[in-house]
């Protein structure tokens, strides 16, 4: 059950002899056993168009008369690639299933998903804090999903305090940020991994200045 394609199919073995598989249902090995012989009932060959994962139960034991309980189930893997990232995240699909990481790079989900259902990957949290965002990150498993894309960028943030009019924030000459109170800010452009930063007063309030402090670095 579960197979989701016919080419590049799956091959099992009961200890005697292949067989191939290219459709979902009962299927019976050609050649019988002696009562009283073994089999184990092993996957050869995993289906590679679409690639999935199969897994027998019930696979192994002496023959005593027709041996119907034999199952092979195929699932699908979820796997996604993550990029830009600094530190630690945890990657969630369909709300569970946590997978933490901290090196860029592929990585698969430990619970595969049965034929037909759905997937949804999400980040529940990175530190140190990213915008990490993900594509291709929601559909139906029709074989291992492996084009989901998480990219984590760094958002340049601080905190204004005594103004009293207006101030103009940049960041790297550019990215203009008005405010006019006092407290927390975020500039709309997040930078990469590895960017440089340079936080500087483009125009001042009227009648004050205002001076950045720990404003310059590199993102790391």
């Amino acid at each position: 059950s579960g197979l989701a394609g016919v080419s590049g199919g799956l091959v099992i073995h009961d200890g005697y002899e292949g067989l191939s598989i290219n459709a979902n249902g009962g299927v019976t090995f050609p050649t019988a056993i002696f009562s009283g012989f073994p089999y184990t009932v092993t996957v050869g060959t995993q289906p590679s168009a679409p690639a999935q994962v199969c897994t027998v139960a019930n696979g192994s034991g002496t023959v005593s008369g027709p041996v119907t309980n034999v199952q092979v189930v195929c699932r699908n893997t979820i796997s996604f690639t993550i990029t830009g990232l600094a530190g630690t995240a945890v990657l969630q699909n369909n709300g569970g299933d946590n997978r933490t990481v901290n090196t860029n790079g592929t990585y698969t989900f430990s619970a595969t998903v049965a034929t037909g259902s759905a997937y949804n990957v999400t980040v529940l949290s990175s530190t140190p804090a990213q915008q990490c965002t993900v594509t291709n990150g929601s559909g139906t498993a029709n074989g291992n999903v492996t084009n989901i894309q998480a990219h984590c960028v760094n958002t340049i943030s601080g905190t204004i305090t005594g103004l009293n009019g207006t101030v103009v924030l940049q960041n790297n000459g550019s990215d203009n940020l008005v405010r006019s109170d006092n407290g927390e800010f975020v500039f709309a452009t997040a930078l990469l991994y590895g960017s440089s930063y340079n936080v500087t007063v483009s125009t001042q309030p009227a009648g004050q200045t205002c001076t950045p402090t720990s404003a310059n670095g590199i993102l790391s």
